[in-house]
């Protein structure tokens, strides 16, 4: 959001919250307005891009809110943008279920510790022997 929105002095936001402003977002957007209609509302859709830095300008430049993750958040830095952290984002369950032979292949391997690091509880999968 624009860095004096009047949501940028709460550590949190909530989705419904916003659900008067515009946005501008990917074309990958079936969670996004799958979240809104949970929360209530249908959002005002200003621009579309799938590139982060169009995404930032966009927002910098007062066209619209954006959704990113974590990652895109940090790709770029302009201090007209802010990041908060959405209280009602549905929860995104990933998961991997890998043939225990590709657990010898050490990328794999790397790639799965990766993950549980991350991933929080998970159940007991088999380690490579």
């Amino acid at each position: 959001m624009p860095a004096d929105h009047p949501a940028d002095a709460s550590p949190t936001v909530s989705l419904a919250d916003l659900a008067g402003e515009r946005w501008v977002l990917e074309s990958g957007r079936t969670r996004f307005l799958a979240a809104c209609r949970d929360a209530g509302f249908t959002p005002r859709i200003a621009a579309t891009a799938d590139d982060q830095l169009a995404l930032h300008s966009l927002v910098a430049n007062r066209i619209g809110l954006a959704v990113m993750n974590e990652l895109g958040v940090t790709a770029h830095f302009d201090p007209r943008v802010v990041a908060r952290p959405l209280t009602d984002w549905p929860v995104r369950r990933v998961f991997a279920l890998p043939w225990p032979d590709t657990l010898r292949i050490p990328a794999a391997a790397a790639l799965l510790h990766a993950l549980r690091d991350t991933a929080g509880p998970t159940h007991d999968t088999p380690t490579p022997s």
